[in-house]
């Protein structure tokens, strides 16, 4: 029991003026029946020792035994009726529900989405460069951002070859701009993606990570500005 509790407070003290009273009582009917009066104190401290031992016995038989198995049984009852009521809601479930043709859907939504980003790419593709490189080279390219797109890694491929005319950070530009379209990867993927897809034009970039850090550069005088979206 928690003494610092009011309430306990309250029955501790309510259990002491019993105790007291009863002692009193016995002491009084001691002296009635002619004790003397050094024996009635001593039955009186006996009645208060007892009746103090019998209160801390209860107590703790009631803390210790009955109480944890009170509190025991009502939590295993309000387990059963939670797990009635969920049971009970479970059986308001429809069985009927198209499941598989819930995920077709979902599924052929995503390839659509991935359809229309992958048509987005291509043509953008072809729309910058088309300026500076040959019918086979961009057919290559086109490739290669499928690729890309589909999360496939390339590994000895045909680089590139495009004009002198775009320099190296027309090349950064592009592909920040291929990467922030699809989002698939992080910009590692797509520096690594421009090192081998355009070899020629970043032969001097030795590092990967120097094209992560420059895919962003400002220049005015690039022929690929960054664009957040290529879909007009």
């Amino acid at each position: 029991m928690t003494i610092k509790k009011p309430e306990n407070i309250i029955l501790i003290l309510l259990v002491c003026c019993a105790i007291l009273v009863l002692a009193t009582l016995t002491r009084y009917f001691c002296l009635l029946t002619k004790l003397d009066l050094f024996t009635a104190n001593i039955v009186f401290l006996i009645v208060v020792v007892f009746s103090v031992a019998v209160y801390i016995s209860i107590n703790s038989l009631i803390d210790n035994f009955l109480l944890p198995r009170i509190i025991s049984s009502k939590v295993f009852e309000r387990k059963e009726s939670a797990n009635n009521e969920i049971k009970a809601g479970l059986e308001y479930i429809p069985n009927n529900v198209p499941t598989n043709e819930i995920r077709e859907t979902f599924q052929e939504t995503s390839d659509q989405k991935k359809q229309k980003l992958l048509k987005q790419a291509l043509q953008y593709s072809q729309e910058v460069f088309a300026p500076y490189a040959s019918d086979s080279e961009l057919l290559r390219l086109c490739t290669f951002v499928e690729m890309y797109s589909n999360g496939e890694e390339l590994k000895s491929i045909q680089p590139i070859k495009v004009d002198k005319q775009l320099k190296v950070n027309d090349i950064y530009h592009y592909g920040w701009n291929i990467w922030n379209h699809f989002r698939l990867t992080d910009q590692l993927s797509i520096s690594h993606f421009l090192k081998m897809v355009f070899a020629p034009t970043l032969q001097e970039v030795s590092k990967i990570k120097t094209i992560k850090k420059k895919l962003r550069i400002p220049d005015s005088n690039c022929n690929i500005p960054i664009k957040y979206k290529l879909s007009n």
